[in-house]
């Protein structure tokens, strides 16, 4: 049986690039994902697999650590997966069926606008109350401050968020995509300070002009391999 992935930790790296393993050393991340399920990385109890569109993935029946579901499932590729709440709940059940033993964190919604909540996790956490399935270990959700986002706008949307469904939540994404360090600071204290946040991971190590980039202010290590200044302050956060 696979490892299970480190308890009690919860700062992480959303790891766009995981060709540098040594990134992770490098910014003190406990743990990490690719938006992907390698088998190969199983044996690093620092990794979390992720099956991004909700499908059966590549893990042994008796799998028991945690698996990411879902990434983006309200938006377009390539940043998001579409999938309804309806159908994303008849594949959670299909997944807790293949993976008895596994963890499941499901969502993966973004804060594309705080001004309007959207219901996918409420459709989805009723949907699956209505088919019998147990609730998952926990959910997760994204959020960016941007122009039209502020870091008030995301801290009010999380707690939306977690009111909706209850229990814990992981923060699988954020950042400030301008590169602010303030903003950043500002959003990861208050996310530590939060008893129903679990986990939370920083995007990204590094982009470097890829489809699904959001610009380079949310590098935490440049293309020369030295930390920006977001990376400087995550480093010890």
């Amino acid at each position: 049986m696979p490892p299970l992935a480190i308890e009690g930790v919860s700062k992480g790296l959303a790891m766009a690039h995981a060709e540098y393993p040594a990134d992770l050393d490098t910014l003190n991340c406990d743990w990490y994902y690719t938006w992907g399920c390698d088998p190969a990385r199983l044996s690093d109890p620092r990794y979390v697999p992720m099956s991004r569109d909700g499908l059966l993935v590549d893990l042994p029946a008796d799998y028991s650590g945690y698996l990411l579901v879902y990434n983006e499932p309200t938006g377009q590729e390539p940043n998001g997966c579409p999938v309804t709440a309806d159908e994303a709940a008849v594949r959670y059940r299909a997944l807790q069926r293949s993976l008895p033993l596994a963890k499941l964190i499901m969502g993966g919604v973004s804060a594309w606008d705080c001004n309007v909540s959207g219901t996918w996790l409420k459709d989805f956490k009723r949907i699956i109350a209505c088919l019998g399935c147990p609730k998952p270990h926990a959910y997760h959700v994204h959020g960016y401050v941007e122009s039209w986002i502020t870091v008030a706008n995301l801290k009010s949307w999380w707690t939306h968020q977690q009111a909706t469904v209850g229990g814990k939540l992981w923060i699988s994404e954020y950042n400030d995509v301008k590169g602010n360090v303030a903003n950043l600071r500002s959003l990861t204290d208050w996310i530590k300070g939060r008893t129903w946040i679990e986990r939370y991971a920083c995007f990204t190590n590094r982009s470097n002009g890829e489809p699904w980039a959001i610009g380079d202010g949310v590098n935490l290590i440049d293309q020369q391999g030295q930390l920006t200044a977001s990376g400087v302050w995550y480093q010890t956060a």
